[in-house]
């Protein structure tokens, strides 16, 4: 009964070592190696019962020996007892007779506890043996299985960081390669172009303005004089007008006509993208 507690005792044990064990796979391999130094432990602890148990038989039977000697019994009454004729075993027993057979029967029950003794703890070790084996094989797998698992999630989440880095250089190039394009743009965008000019005295006037930068499309143009300079003593007569617009250029004529003498006129103009 009291090997039977202690097999349980240390099964519990095994059972919260091995389920730490799978709890922490990195010390798993390390607890394992520890086990099968326990099971030694406990097999020798073990064998170590089964000899006190046969160090105590061996005692009992020398105690069982001097009783024999006490009641006056020895080897060789014994055997003349069972040596006796058909007529004399209908004898009674004597005294020393029955103190030998109540002897023998304690040393034959004795040694039948021995060997129930040794039966049943043969059958626990083997038992528990092979359950730690199973546990021990059992967790043996759990941990492989783990440890591939993790090795499977560190390389998907090793395939996840070089997916982001490889995203994360795309975006760059293409933020790059739009704010080259937007700036590209805006350089090259058409914008409103404005000047103003003075002529003097020869009118009519042809007066050709070259744009700073070439419209993509013809452009939406506005004029106006900006200084006139005539003879005092005749009316004001004067008229702007286009003669030619393009991409490139406008050019603008400035009349006067009837007795109008002109000796300055300006004008102020503004070209816008249409």
């Amino acid at each position: 009964m009291c090997f039977k507690i202690l097999l349980e005792c240390l099964m519990l044990f095994h059972m919260s070592i091995l389920t730490e064990a799978l709890i922490d796979p990195d010390s798993g391999y390390a607890i394992l190696a520890s086990k099968i130094d326990v099971i030694n432990e406990e097999m020798s602890m073990l064998r170590k019962a089964l000899i006190s148990t046969q160090v105590k038989l061996a005692s009992t039977q020398t105690e069982l020996g001097k009783v024999k000697k006490e009641c006056g019994i020895t080897k060789g009454i014994t055997s003349a007892a069972t040596t006796v004729t058909p007529t004399e075993s209908t004898v009674a027993p004597t005294p020393e007779e029955t103190c030998c057979q109540l002897v023998e029967t304690a040393i034959n029950e004795i040694k039948q506890e021995q060997q129930d003794v040794r039966t049943h703890l043969e059958a626990l070790i083997e038992n528990k043996v092979r359950n730690l084996n199973e546990e021990i094989s059992n967790t043996a797998m759990g941990l492989l299985t783990t440890k591939k698992g993790l090795a499977k999630l560190t390389e998907d989440l090793r395939g996840l960081s070089n997916n982001y880095r490889r995203l994360k250089e795309k975006v760059e190039n293409h933020l790059s390669s739009y704010k080259a394009v937007i700036k590209s743009e805006i350089e090259n965008a058409d914008h409103c172009q404005s000047g103003n000019f003075i002529r003097y005295k020869v009118f009519p006037d042809t007066v050709t303005v070259v744009f700073k930068k070439p419209f993509s499309r013809k452009p939406v143009f506005t004029m106006g004089t900006s200084m006139l300079d005539f003879y005092a003593d005749k009316n004001l007569r004067v008229r702007l007008s286009v003669r030619q617009l393009s991409t490139t250029q406008i050019q603008i004529d400035i009349n006067v006509w009837a007795d109008t003498v002109a000796h300055a006129v300006g004008v102020w103009w503004m070209a816008c993208p249409a």
